[in-house]
């Protein structure tokens, strides 16, 4: 187990993200250290609401920085897969929100992003912290997981 904090990085920067950051901020062991979107101004006005030391405009600055332990993957569901190959290719495991999967008709997928979660770096452990209370409403709505 090292002493440092496990180093995240935020990929996307909708009100999943937000909260998903607003969390680690209550974890001692992780730190947000890096965003990124598709767009350089969205990434930027995420870092300085959060106070993020680095924002990028592409998934693939992300996913190279060297300074990035983790990334979580807070897109669309629909760009989950995409997102995800992006970092498992620059390096990084990560935590994606829902399951995993090609779009239809997509082919074959390599088997290495076939799951909800990936593997933290080697010897890293974070406990993420349970919810509690009420469910926050998203989009002024409440309602069961789904």
């Amino acid at each position: 187990m090292s002493d440092r904090p496990v180093r995240w990085g935020i990929l996307a920067t909708g009100p999943m993200a937000a909260a998903f950051t607003e969390d680690l901020a209550l974890i001692p062991e992780a730190e947000v250290v890096a965003v990124s979107s598709r767009s350089e101004h969205s990434a930027r006005l995420f870092a300085d609401r959060f106070s993020t030391p680095r924002s990028y405009g592409s998934w693939q600055a992300l996913a190279a920085d060297p300074e990035v332990d983790v990334v979580y993957v807070a897109t669309p569901h629909a760009h989950h897969l995409a997102a995800t190959t992006v970092c498992l290719d620059g390096g990084k495991g990560g935590a994606v929100r829902e399951a995993v999967r090609p779009e239809p008709g997509a082919g074959r997928v390599d088997g290495r992003a076939g799951g909800a979660s990936l593997p933290l770096p080697h010897g890293s452990h974070v406990d993420l912290p349970q919810p509690s209370g009420p469910a926050r409403p998203l989009h002024g709505r409440r309602g069961p997981h789904r």
